[in-house]
């Protein structure tokens, strides 16, 4: 009689969906009042807006990008969303024109990513929504796929 007191017990707690712990039903959620889950995708259009919002168009900003390609660590002038001086300062960095010159065109690297790449992580500035890093593998179990910028600054101009 005494095993099968508690039994019973426990078999009245599954079959009404209580939990133990809580004592609350298995229907009650932490969640209850959110109605918008956020996502990569989301979170990009937020920082996209949010970068647009901060009315910075003219900048001078400092990147790095980390791959298995020539060193890169550009400083940029933008005047009005164009990009006007670049120069790569890694010594014997690739001279070649970057196809990463505005913020525009991190935050298009950033939705390209997000549409082709098996793992992808970003992170953005909470004030202006400025890509502060981008982290990128193509392919999953491929070697030497991987790629990341580093936004080192972005300093607004008068």
């Amino acid at each position: 009689m005494k095993i099968l007191v508690p039994a019973l017990v426990v078999a009245l707690l599954t079959l009404t969906g209580c939990d133990e712990s809580t004592g609350r039903g298995s229907d009650d959620t932490p969640t209850e009042g959110i109605t918008e889950v956020s996502t990569p995708e989301s979170r990009l259009l937020d920082a996209r807006q949010a970068w647009r919002n901060s009315g910075i168009a003219s900048y001078q900003w400092r990147y790095e990008r980390f791959c298995y390609c020539p060193e890169v660590k550009m400083a940029i002038e933008v005047v009005d969303g164009r990009a006007v001086g670049v120069q790569n300062a890694a010594r014997g960095g690739d001279p070649s024109d970057p196809t990463v010159k505005t913020m525009e065109d991190l935050f298009d690297a950033v939705e390209a990513a997000l549409r082709d790449a098996d793992e992808v992580h970003v992170t953005y500035d909470p004030q202006t929504g400025a890509v502060r890093r981008l982290s990128v593998d193509h392919v999953e179990n491929a070697i030497d796929d991987e790629y990341s910028y580093l936004v080192k600054r972005v300093d607004p101009l008068p």
